[in-house]
C-alpha cells in the first residue's frame, strides 16, 4: 500500500508500464486492474525463496526475462536511485 502511490508516479513520470500482480486477488486504489500473481509469475520471480511483497521487477516484454528492482518498500527518492543504476545494467546486460 506504501508502495503503489510511488510506483504509480514513477511509471507516470518514466512512461513505464506497470502489470500489477496481486497474491490476495485485491486491487490497489492506484492499481485497480490487476492480474493474478500465479506460478507462472512468482516461481522465476522469486526462484524458491519465500514469497516477500510488496516485491517489483523489471521484465523484458521480449524475453519475458525478470530483474529484481526491490523485495519490500521503498520511498521515491529511493526508487529513482534504484532504477538510474540499475537499467543501464540491464541494457548492457541484455
Amino acid at each position: 500500500h506504501q508502495l503503489a502511490p510511488i510506483l504509480k508516479r514513477y511509471a507516470k513520470d518514466h512512461q513505464a508500464t506497470v502489470i500489477p500482480l496481486s497474491l490476495d486477488n485485491k486491487p490497489l486504489a492506484e492499481f485497480p486492474h490487476f492480474w493474478p500473481a500465479t506460478a507462472e509469475w512468482v516461481t522465476p520471480a522469486f526462484a524458491g525463496r519465500p514469497i516477500t511483497y510488496p516485491a517489483l521487477f523489471i521484465v523484458n516484454r521480449k524475453t519475458l526475462a525478470l530483474y529484481s528492482v526491490a523485495i519490500g518498500s521503498m520511498t521515491a527518492s529511493e526508487l529513482e536511485e534504484r532504477m538510474a543504476a540499475l537499467l543501464p545494467k540491464i541494457e548492457a546486460f541484455e
